[in-house]
């Protein structure tokens, strides 16, 4: 009910936020399989709807890319809680 009380810029921006928290799953899992992930933003929506062949109530939101990295990554820096909080 609540979701239908809203206009479909609403809709759309409510269900734009709800991607993100299946985005943070993928994510997750990705890393616990042993894959990098890194969520982006920045391309053209109209495109990516074009090349999937999406329909016209799809809207691509966000691009996870997941795979492995191709350089190893760099120890962790690891500051001392004493140095963070006081």
């Amino acid at each position: 009910q609540w979701l239908s009380s809203l206009d479909s810029t609403g809709q759309l921006v409510w269900a734009q936020k709800q991607a993100y928290i299946a985005l943070s799953h993928a994510m997750n899992g990705a890393k616990a399989l042993g894959f990098d992930s890194c969520q982006m933003e920045g391309f053209s929506p109209a495109d990516y709807s074009r090349i999937l062949e999406l329909s016209h109530d799809l809207v691509p939101t966000v691009v996870l890319p997941v795979g492995y990295t191709q350089t190893p990554s760099r120890p962790k820096l690891r500051f001392k809680t004493e140095d963070m909080f006081f």
